[in-house]
């Protein structure tokens, strides 16, 4: 399993997948052989490997479309995602300034021939303004972000596979 936290640190909440990844690599119930937590500052098309060889993938990063604390998880499906990820951008491709979950669940069918259970968490966020340090709302809202990770990798644990 591979939970991917992400986002600008710089850019004060958007950086609230990165400082997850911190607080979901120190939790006690994520210390598996088989759960690996990574911080980055943005996803990049050669992490869609890394994808292929996963069971679950978690994808955590700021919504800038939520509420401030806000809390969405939706699963994500490689067949449509790719597509939905560009159309957000307003422009159809991956670019190295951005690339989605999707796509990179896409790249990882093509390259591969396999594509994990993908599920994205997006924190809504307050202040993208250049700073350090998190929103009061976001900051609040990290706690529950970790009991939902949690949750899913003991989930996924319990589910038997297809």
């Amino acid at each position: 399993m591979l939970i991917l936290g992400f986002g600008n640190t710089l850019r004060r909440d958007d950086g609230a997948g990165a400082v997850a990844a911190r607080l979901l690599a120190a939790d006690p119930r994520l210390q598996r052989a088989d759960v690996e937590v990574r911080e980055a500052y943005q996803l990049l098309p050669e992490m869609s490997l890394d994808l292929a060889e996963a069971t679950l993938v978690v994808f955590v990063d700021a919504d800038a479309r939520g509420l401030p604390g806000s809390i969405e998880v939706h699963p994500i499906d490689p067949e449509t995602a790719a597509r939905d990820d560009a159309d957000a951008r307003g422009e159809p491709g991956a670019s190295s300034h951005h690339v989605g979950g999707g796509e990179l669940l896409a790249l990882a069918a093509t390259l591969t021939g396999r594509s994990p259970r993908a599920v994205a968490i997006g924190i809504g966020v307050a202040d993208l303004e250049v700073g350090e340090g998190l929103s009061p709302a976001v900051e609040s809202a990290l706690p529950k972000v970790i009991d939902i990770v949690a949750d899913l990798v003991e989930e996924h644990l319990d589910t038997p596979p297809a």
